[in-house]
């Protein structure tokens, strides 16, 4: 997932958010540049900025998704929320050809074994 910006104001510090909901608005997944120790510190105004947040398995239940991207200073957005955009991108998660099947919103590893 890859988040691109500009600064446009002064900031001490600029945290990038991402937070995946499900079609009933439910938190799935949400992380940020701070709770990876990544944040920008004092960006230039005028900066281009990308972030990428990569999932080496993006292991999601059949449904509607959304994203939701923030900008903020430190650990969460409710200190010094900068940019706050609900459902960027809304996507949908279709069956796939040979698939094991589960209920839910993400699928787990998980192993079966008669005895």
């Amino acid at each position: 997932m890859r988040v691109r910006g500009i600064v446009h104001e002064a900031v001490e510090e600029l945290t990038v958010g991402i937070l995946l909901r499900d079609r009933l608005g439910n938190d799935v997944f949400g992380t940020n540049t701070f709770h990876h120790y990544s944040s920008s510190q004092h960006p230039a105004v005028g900066d281009a900025f990308q972030v990428d947040f990569a999932f080496p398995d993006l292991a999601l239940g059949l449904g509607s998704y959304s994203i939701t991207v923030a900008l903020h200073k430190r650990d969460a957005h409710v200190a010094d929320s900068y940019d706050w955009w609900d459902r960027a991108l809304v996507f949908a998660v279709t069956p796939a050809e040979r698939a094991s099947s589960f209920v839910g919103v993400c699928n787990l590893p998980v192993s079966v074994a008669w005895k």
